[in-house]
């Protein structure tokens, strides 16, 4: 166990003070890495307003794919370039079908019907029809 511990601790980059290993610094692949990440997780938070999300989440999952080759992981790389492909395809889907996303008037006027309805006329229609 102590031998691991000592490989591990040799293998760690950076300049060695006390024992203690300084911080990485931000370089340029560090910064794109962040802001790629940011980017996605915007546009995934926001898809649901619109479809030009979808699309900026392909862009987000692309980068992230190039960041994870050009910092060397590889599995990153190739996971986020599956991601970015479904998203584009997806994006492209609703693109040729037309659809939009549902307007905030629209959700909560939606959101009005259903909390006056009962939950079994939901499901088996309104009650009395046959």
């Amino acid at each position: 166990m102590l031998i691991l511990a000592t490989v591990t601790v040799a293998a760690m980059p950076g300049p060695v003070y006390r024992g203690v290993h300084a911080a990485p610094q931000l370089d340029a692949l560090m910064l794109f890495g962040f802001v790629a990440a940011v980017f996605t997780l915007a546009c995934y938070c926001s898809r649901t307003y619109s479809r030009s999300f979808d699309f900026g989440i392909g862009i987000g999952a692309a980068a992230l794919a190039a960041y994870g080759f050009l910092q060397g992981a590889w599995p990153l790389g190739m996971i986020m370039g599956v991601v970015s492909f479904v998203s584009f395809a997806h994006w492209r889907y609703e693109y040729r079908r037309g659809s939009h996303r549902a307007s905030p008037e629209q959700v909560a006027r939606h959101a009005n019907v259903v909390a006056n309805q009962h939950r079994l006329s939901r499901i088996f229609g309104a009650s009395g029809q046959n």
